[in-house]
C-alpha cells in the first residue's frame, strides 16, 4: 500500500507540473475574472515563501492559502499584517483564532485600499474639483481540525466586496483545503481550492444616466437610466502542495516546499520556498520562487525573515517579506502575531 500511495503522489504532481507545457499555447484568460485582490499573497511567510506553502502553513495566513493548517493553531492568536504595494495601494490583513471543541475558530479580514482619486469626466477631461476613493474587502469565517492524526481539513467562507465611488459588487464565496502527513519521510501534501462562489457585477449610483429612449421623435425628451454591467467570476484557485524537512534537529531545520497551482485566469505554475529554522525555530529565513512557467511572470524572486520570541506565557511572532518584480517596484510586508 505504501508503494502504491507513493506512486499516486509522484502522479499527482506529474499531473499538476506537466499541464504547464500541455497548455502553453492556450488562451490564459487573464482579466476575466472579479476580484483580483484575493489573489495577492497574504502572510509573510507565505510571500517570502513565493507563494510555495499549501502543503506546510500552520499559522493565521493558513485561511488565505489552505484553511486546513488552521488546525495548528492549538492556542488563542491574534495577527495584523500591512503591506506597501505598487503606488499608493496598501493590502493589509486582520486575523484571530480561537481554539473550539476539537478544532480552530477562526475570522479573517483581507482589504485594499487605493487612497482618494481626483474625478475627471467627458465633460471636464481635467478634473471636476470632486474626488473619490476605490476600495476592496472581504471577510471571512473559518474552521478546522484534524480528522486522524495525520489528516486535517478546513472551510472558509467569506464575504467579498469591491467599491469604486458610488458603485459596488458584492458576492459570497468558499475555500476549502486538507493537509495529510504522509508516511513518506513526513512529507506533507496539501490540497486547497479557493474562492468558489457568486458572481460579481457592478451596481450603484454611478450607473445613473440619462438617455433620449425615442431618437426618432420630436422634440428632445431625456429621462434617467440605469446602465447594465456584465457578471464575472471570482478568480478560482487549485492549489496542490508538498513540503519535505530536508534535515531537522533540536537547533536547525532545512524545509523545501513547492507547490503546483491552477488558476481560472490564467495558465498552470509552479512556485518552490524553502525555509531555513535556527534555535529552535526562534529564527527562520525564507526565499523562493513563484508562478515558475508563465509567460507573462513578472515577479522574480522573494525571501523574507520570521522570530518567533515567547514573553511569560505568550509568543509573539515577528515576520518580513520582500518581493522583486520585474517592471514595478518591490513589496514588503510586515506581520505581527500574539499567541496568548
Amino acid at each position: 500500500m505504501k508503494k502504491i500511495f507513493k506512486q499516486l503522489i509522484l502522479l499527482l504532481v506529474l499531473i499538476v507540473t506537466g499541464q504547464e507545457l500541455a497548455y502553453s499555447q492556450t488562451i490564459s484568460k487573464k482579466g476575466t475574472t472579479s476580484a483580483y485582490f484575493l489573489q495577492i499573497h497574504t502572510g509573510t511567510r507565505g510571500s517570502a515563501m513565493g507563494g510555495a506553502v499549501a502543503g506546510d502553513v500552520n499559522d493565521l495566513s493558513s485561511m488565505f492559502w489552505n484553511v486546513a493548517g488552521l488546525a495548528d493553531v492549538k492556542r488563542s492568536e491574534i495577527m495584523i499584517e500591512q503591506g506597501n504595494m505598487f503606488i499608493d495601494l496598501s493590502h493589509n490583513y486582520l486575523a484571530a483564532s480561537v481554539p473550539m471543541g476539537s478544532g480552530t475558530m477562526g475570522i479573517n479580514i483581507t482589504s485594499l485600499t487605493m487612497g482618494e482619486f481626483e474625478e475627471t469626466t467627458f465633460d471636464n477631461p481635467k478634473g471636476t474639483g470632486r474626488t473619490f476613493r476605490a476600495y476592496s474587502y472581504a471577510v471571512g469565517l473559518s474552521y478546522a481540525k484534524y480528522l486522524t492524526s495525520d489528516f486535517k481539513v478546513g472551510v472558509n467562507v467569506k464575504y467579498v466586496n469591491e467599491t469604486i465611488s458610488y458603485s459596488s459588487a458584492k458576492g459570497l464565496a468558499f475555500d476549502i483545503g486538507t493537509i495529510y502527513k504522509t508516511p513518506f519521510d513526513g512529507i506533507r501534501l496539501g490540497v486547497s481550492i479557493t474562492n468558489v462562489g457568486t458572481k460579481m457585477n457592478m451596481d450603484g449610483e454611478d450607473l445613473i444616466t440619462t438617455t433620449d429612449l425615442d431618437k426618432t421623435g420630436s422634440g428632445n425628451y431625456e429621462t434617467d437610466v440605469k446602465l447594465y454591467t456584465d457578471r464575472f467570476d471570482l478568480p478560482h484557485m487549485l492549489r496542490v502542495g508538498l513540503a519535505y524537512d530536508a534535515y531537522q534537529s533540536k537547533d536547525f531545520r532545512a524545509t523545501v516546499t513547492v507547490d503546483g497551482t491552477v488558476p481560472s485566469n490564467n495558465i498552470q505554475s509552479l512556485s518552490v520556498g524553502t525555509e531555513l529554522s535556527f534555535l529552535n525555530d526562534l529564527i527562520q529565513l525564507r526565499g523562493g520562487i513563484p508562478y515558475i512557467g508563465l509567460d507573462d511572470r513578472i515577479e522574480l524572486f522573494s525571501g523574507g525573515i520570521g522570530i518567533n520570541y515567547p514573553i511569560s506565557t505568550m509568543k509573539v511572532q515577528f515576520g518580513f517579506s520582500y518581493q522583486a518584480f520585474k517592471y514595478l517596484n518591490e513589496i514588503s510586508r510586515i506581520s505581527i502575531g500574539i499567541q496568548f
